[in-house]
């Protein structure tokens, strides 16, 4: 995950024959690194849900009682599954924006809502 977001914001220059890496800082580099402000952890489960493994202390999603084994059957009317993990990170990197989702926990489906804001 590093790759995707932090070093996109360096040039790498791979100097193979001194067997040594250049990181030098690129137009983004000022740009502001933005990480998931959910609190929420998740991986794609079996039946194409998302499944929640980890919930982040004093997070949206621990407000709205998220718990762990949850799934996520939507993201903003979305089936959860559709989504891929970039789409995901990129969606709950938005201080400020809300997120509806619709959770399993057992038989029962219920309605939370999420305003992102920075865990730290």
């Amino acid at each position: 995950m590093i790759g995707l977001n932090l070093l996109s914001h360096f040039n790498l220059i791979y100097d193979y024959s001194r067997r040594r890496l250049i990181i030098e800082p690129n137009k983004r580099f000022k740009k502001p690194f933005e990480y998931d402000m959910s609190g929420i952890v998740m991986r794609k489960s079996n039946d194409g849900f998302r499944e929640i493994k980890q919930i982040y202390d004093n997070s949206p999603a621990s407000d709205a009682s998220l718990q762990v084994g949850d799934k996520i059957v939507s993201i903003n009317g979305r089936p959860s599954g559709e989504y891929d993990i970039f789409e995901i990170d990129s969606l709950f990197a938005q201080e400020g924006k809300t997120i509806h989702l619709i959770i399993r926990r057992g038989d029962k489906e219920s309605e939370v809502f999420l305003k992102l804001r920075r865990l730290i």
